[in-house]
Order: C-alpha cells, then structure tokens, then sequence
C-alpha cells in the first residue's frame, strides 16, 4: 500500500521520479513545440515556443506592425481570427505541436500620395509615394485612364488631374489611395476693367481701379511707364498709381505667377472721366 506523502525530485530530459513507499517510477513529460508566423510584424515580449502538459495557462502577446491593425491570430484550434488566445494545457483534448499566424488589416495610412507643391503654381508638380511596408510593391497612374507604373521614385505632374496609388502583396492589393491634383495654372489672368479709382485725389499722380480674373486668384498688380515684367508687384487691392503721361502698362500677376498687362494712356482715362 502507498500511504506515505509522494516526494518529486526532477532528473534529466524532463524525468520525473516519484519516490514511493514500496518503489521508484519514472515517467516523462513531454514538450511540445509552439510556432509563430508574425507576417512581417513583431511582437513583445516573445510568446512560448514550447509547452507541456504542466505549463500554466497563458494568453498569447499580439503583434504590431507599422501602417497595419492587428485583427488576429489563425492556426491551431482556431476557425476565425482571434485576436485574443489562450493556450491552457489543463483543458486541451488532446496535446500536441501549435502553430498560429498573425492576421492584419491595413490602416488609413499605410499608403499615402504627397505632392511637392501645395499652393498654385504654374510648372509641374512632383509626387510621391508612401508606404509604411517596405515589402509592398507600390504602383501609380496619371489619371484614371492612365496606365500603371511602378513606383521608383517621385515623379512629375504637368497638368491637373487626379493620381492614383496601390500597394500590392504579390497579385493582391493591400491598399488604395488618391490625390487630386489641382494646383497647376498655366493660364494667364484676364484684366476685365480698368477705371479711375474712388481713391484718387485730383492733382495728384492718377491711381486707377483694375478688376481682373483668373481661375486660381489674383495674387496682385502694379502699373509702369516699362514693356518690361517688373520685379515686383506691391498692390493687392487693385489700385494702381500712374506716374507718368502718356502710355503706361498695368500688370496683373495671378496666384500661379502668371502675369498679363495691358496698355493704357493715362489722358484717354481723364478725357473718359469728364
């Protein structure tokens, strides 16, 4: 009969041996492997890669991945993605190796389009694309009806439109974006009217009123007794102060850089005005 207490003492390759009464035995417990298919993302602390029939009850540690939200381990005892697993020998059916593999889901901003120039221009724009997953192929188009390229680096843009990206694993696509691209001007603005301001004082240099138009904004004018572009444009409201007889020349610059003039005499506006 066994009626003492049991004393256990582990020996080598995971022996136990039961110390009885009437006799010694020996059994072995068993270690089974656990591994782990983290699909590019890392995890910490490191989750088990081995357990038996003795190991506590534990919860498995989630991944993270740049540009990506976890949505849950697969593998081993699991139907669906499960984003929290627990591994209690003590209620498994049966023992045995587990594998799981982790399962994500792209976020707004895995990729994105960034374009160089943000405010009206009138050359061309660069674009580029971003992806937070350096192992994705990346491809772009001008256009919707544009064909795919493959991304390399940034690339120009000459006229408004709409550029489309992706980010591809293999065959499958992974994530979508798109800008439009609607800061291109290359169209002059138009002078409309040109009129003697409210705010000009008789006997003094004569400041005319330009109206104009332009499809991005008039950034601002200026009038020269010169045919040549000035270097600068001072007036934003419009008025513009002639300082000479005779021809003179108004310019207007537009949002993008473009500039038109048009040619006036500062008598035929006086003679119009009386």
């Amino acid at each position: 009969n066994m009626l003492n207490p049991k004393l256990y003492q582990k020996t080598t390759e995971s022996e136990y041996e039961e110390r009885l009464v009437h006799g010694i035995f020996y059994w072995k417990v068993d270690n089974y492997n656990i591994s782990y298919d983290l699909n590019g993302g890392t995890v910490s602390p490191a989750n088990p890669t081995e357990y038996t029939k003795e190991t506590p009850a534990f919860t498995l540690n989630n991944p993270v991945k740049p540009g990506y939200d976890f949505a849950g381990w697969t593998g081993t005892g699991l139907g669906t993605p499960t984003i929290q697993v627990l591994v209690d020998p003590e209620v498994l059916t049966s023992m045995s190796d587990r594998s799981y593999t982790a399962i994500y889901s792209a976020t707004s901003d895995l990729l994105s389009l960034v374009a160089n120039q943000s405010t009206p221009t009138n050359g061309s724009v660069f674009v580029t694309v971003l992806c937070l997953d350096s192992n994705l192929k990346l491809e772009y188009k001008i256009g919707e009806n544009g064909s795919w390229n493959s991304y390399i680096a940034p690339f120009e843009v000459k006229e408004n439109t709409v550029i489309y990206a992706r980010a591809k694993e293999e065959t499958i696509i992974i994530d979508e974006d798109s800008l439009p691209i609607n800061t291109i001007d290359k169209e002059l603005p138009r002078i409309e009217k040109i009129t003697i301001s409210d705010n000009w004082i008789p006997g003094s240099d004569l400041v005319l009123k330009v109206e104009a138009s332009d499809n991005l904004g008039i950034s601002s004018f200026k009038a020269t007794t010169s045919e040549n572009v000035p270097a600068t444009f001072e007036a934003t409201s419009g008025d513009v102060t002639i300082a000479g007889d005779g021809l003179n020349y108004v310019w207007v610059k537009d949002q993008a850089g473009n500039v038109a003039s048009g040619e006036i005499y500062a008598w035929d506006i006086s003679e119009k005005q009386d």
